[in-house]
């Protein structure tokens, strides 16, 4: 640095670069609204089929995404906001998405609750609102800095962003249920979740925190049924068969929750449904009376191509039609089976104090 101002504390450690753009904050995000991913559900059932469930488990609850917005001057290379959830003792929430929408900002907060969050967002000076980069009236004391180019980089009348700690978040659980039951109507409910202490002044509550949600997880089941019979028409039997898969899946997200466990500060990791779903084939031959040995040879053989294409049933159709109307982007919610994405990665959590932004 050849010329500017630098603030170091007692550790060393910088506190003030008049050549970086310090975070300060931009505002709280403004309530957008919010909604729950419809089940994803389609199917047939041929004549003779098995006509068994065509809905999802009733005891299975879908979190809730709560959208927000944030005013801003954000282009293509901007960075993106810091975005603080204010704790709640028994919810479970995670940044799951950040979009750019024109110079603004919106933000996606699952929750395992309905109700509604409260964030705080951060950006440097020169990507806030004008509204938000100025001072308010009257303040007229403060330090502030400038870059070399002379853009203005940190200035304390703005509420720079200040960490009180940080945690390193435990890993989400293995799995997003450890049992399912394969059976016409499965429950993918959550039922494990992972935590870990840290150490922070338990005197000190006024907690939010920023740790956006990468790990991811999807559980599915699948259930095959076939038969085969006569059926009389008039003079004359006709001979067929049938058969029938289905798939159920739950996708998660990763969520989190600060709360106090044994007069100890305690961080929990855990998975909150996002989508379900449920889709089935159903396919069916006959043959006349004349036909049946024939028919008795060859019907697994000749459906067996058709048991094994029950994706083709998954379709941009049927999934923009089960979107229609709700504030979700239409998509393949059924990523993969039975895995977890970026469950070891070590996920850090800022902590800063939300009373010193209200």
């Amino acid at each position: 640095m050849a010329y500017g101002l630098r603030i170091n504390n007692d550790s060393n450690e910088i506190i003030v670069d008049s050549d970086f753009k310090h975070y300060h904050f931009a505002g709280k995000g403004q309530f957008l609204g919010s909604f729950v991913t419809p089940d994803i559900i389609g199917g047939n059932v041929t004549d003779h089929s098995y006509s068994g469930s065509t809905t999802i488990s009733s005891g299975q609850n879908v979190g809730t995404v709560f959208r927000f917005s944030l005013s801003a001057r954000a282009t293509s290379v901007s960075p993106v906001p810091l975005v603080f959830i204010k704790t709640h003792s028994s919810a479970r929430m995670g940044h799951i998405m950040t979009k750019r929408d024109g110079q603004n900002w919106e933000f996606w907060i699952l929750s395992d609750q309905t109700g509604t969050p409260d964030i705080y967002c951060f950006l440097p000076l020169d990507e806030m609102s004008t509204a938000s980069a100025t001072p308010a009236s009257g303040e007229t004391h403060g330090i502030a800095t400038f870059s070399s180019s002379g853009a203005r980089t940190y200035d304390s009348r703005i509420k720079p962003l200040n960490i009180v700690g940080n945690v390193t978040v435990p890993a989400a659980p293995t799995s997003a249920r450890t049992s399912i039951t394969a059976n016409y109507n499965p429950n993918f409910a959550p039922n494990t979740q992972t935590s870990t202490t840290f150490s922070y002044p338990n005197s000190q509550v006024e907690l939010m925190y920023c740790c956006p949600s990468i790990s991811h997880a999807c559980q599915e089941v699948s259930v095959s049924n076939s038969g085969d019979g006569f059926q009389p028409q008039g003079a004359y039997s006709y001979f067929y068969a049938w058969a029938r898969v289905d798939l159920w899946w739950g996708f998660y997200r990763n969520t989190y929750r600060l709360t106090t466990v044994n007069n100890q500060r305690t961080v929990v990791s855990g998975y909150t449904p996002y989508a379900f779903g449920h889709v089935w084939k159903s396919v069916e031959d006959s043959s006349s009376i004349l036909g049946v040995l024939t028919a008795v040879a060859l019907s697994f053989a000749t459906f067996g191509a058709s048991l094994l294409t029950l994706g083709v049933l998954v379709t941009t159709s049927v999934l923009v039609s089960s979107f229609t109307g709700v504030a979700a982007d239409s998509g393949l919610y059924y990523p993969y089976s039975n895995d977890t994405r970026n469950r070891g990665e070590v996920n850090p959590m800022l902590l800063a104090k939300w009373s010193q932004y209200d």
